[in-house]
């Protein structure tokens, strides 16, 4: 693969072996990073899947920050609601 920036010269690239999280937290080995002759990290290489998976969590960040000041209802409230609703069993 060929991978070329204006910071980052084919011939100069270098891959640094870096890692995402999994469902269970912890760090599995498939990012990859390009960095310059001065060791700057210029880009990122990952697979497709944990790329979607990280645009759903960004995703998921925005709609929580957008409602980030909505009015909210005591937990014992909202059960109560969820169980009348037919949602939650008694």
């Amino acid at each position: 693969m060929t991978i070329s920036t204006p910071e980052t010269r084919t011939a100069d690239a270098r891959l640094d072996i870096g890692g995402v999280f999994d469902e269970n937290r912890n760090m599995t080995p498939s990012v990859q990073y390009l960095t310059n002759p001065n060791g700057k990290k210029t880009a990122v290489v990952m697979p497709i899947s944990d790329y979607e998976r990280l645009m759903e969590d960004l995703e998921d960040l925005a709609s929580i920050a957008d409602r980030h000041d909505e009015p909210t209802i005591p937990h014992d409230k909202f059960k109560a609601e969820l169980k009348r609703d037919g949602i939650l069993s008694r």
